[in-house]
């Protein structure tokens, strides 16, 4: 959790108190006899709506291996785009190859103008801001 002190675009949540946010959700897969179905409702639905994906595009995902990252890489590979996910960690470079991202890189390891020149010689089709600042 971040340190209420450190300003950012959303306020910090506060200790020791209920964590209030929106989000719908369906459990995809459980052994609890009360959930047996998961939607991922909110922001699975915005996040496609953003994106529009098309079969051919290419997409970049900043801080790909968090929750929202791994979702939006997974939808978009189903919709046929070439995805590429960015990272802070070479493991975690492995893990977006080893889950079928087409390429990743490790931000920290590298020229990011660069890199991404190597990766889209011509352009990228969608960038997902999953971070809200620079890469």
């Amino acid at each position: 959790m971040r340190d209420a002190s450190i300003p950012l675009f959303v306020p910090a949540y506060p200790l020791d108190q209920p964590l209030i946010g929106i989000d719908i959700s369906i459990v995809i897969k459980s052994n609890n006899p009360y959930y047996r179905q998961v939607y991922l409702g909110y922001r699975y639905s915005n996040a496609l709506e953003g994106i529009k994906p098309q079969a051919g595009d290419s997409i970049l995902i900043p801080s790909a291996t968090g929750v929202v990252g791994l979702i939006i890489g997974q939808i978009a590979k189903q919709h046929g785009m070439y995805v590429v996910g960015s990272a802070g960690s070479d493991e975690k470079v492995a893990y977006l190859k080893e889950i079928g991202f087409d390429a990743a890189f490790n931000y920290k390891m590298c020229g990011v103008n660069q890199k991404l020149k190597e990766i889209f010689p011509e352009n990228m089709s969608v960038y997902f801001d999953n971070i809200g600042g620079d890469l």
